[in-house]
C-alpha cells in the first residue's frame, strides 16, 4: 500500500477505507508526521508549513469511490467537521474515535482549515514498509 497525504490551500485529500477485521468495533483516525531528521524510505521527503491547521470532515459516501472519475465537482458531500488539528513534526494526533463494525465503509476529507495561514501545507508519503505520514485506523 502506498499513501500520500497532500493538503494545500486549494488541494484536499480524500481517504476511504473499509473495516474488514471481524470483531473490531471502535476505530480511531490518526495522523502521524515524521521528525524533520527522520530517514524516510526511498529518499522520500515531507513538507509541513509553519502553523498549518487542518480540518477533517466525514463525507457522505455509502459506496467505494471510483478514483478514476473523482473530481472537485463529483466529490462526496461533507457531513460534518470531525476536528481541526495542527500537525507537528514527530507527533501523532488522534483525530477521532468512531464505531467501525465489520464491513463498514468510512470516508474522510482533509483540508486546510478555514481562516488558517496562507502557508498551510502538508505533504507526506508512506508505504507498507514505513509508517511515516500515514493516516491510519486503529481497532480496539
Amino acid at each position: 500500500m502506498l499513501a500520500d497525504l497532500l493538503v494545500l490551500v486549494q488541494t484536499h485529500t480524500i481517504l476511504q477505507f473499509r473495516a474488514i477485521d471481524f470483531g473490531m468495533e471502535k476505530c480511531s483516525l490518526a495522523i502521524r508526521i515524521p521528525y524533520s531528521d527522520d530517514e524516510l524510505e526511498g529518499g522520500a521527503h515531507f513538507s509541513l508549513g509553519e502553523g498549518s491547521k487542518l480540518d477533517i470532515y466525514t463525507l457522505d459516501e455509502p459506496k467505494a469511490i471510483n478514483v478514476q472519475k473523482l473530481s472537485w465537482a463529483s466529490r462526496p458531500p461533507r457531513m460534518a467537521r470531525v476536528a481541526t488539528v495542527e500537525p507537528k513534526a514527530g507527533e501523532e494526533i488522534t483525530v477521532s474515535w468512531f464505531a467501525c463494525p465489520w464491513s463498514s465503509l468510512h470516508t474522510f476529507e482533509i483540508a486546510c482549515a478555514d481562516g488558517g495561514t496562507k502557508d498551510c501545507h502538508v505533504d507526506v508519503w508512506t508505504s507498507q514498509n514505513k509508517t511515516w505520514g500515514e493516516c491510519h485506523t486503529l481497532g480496539l
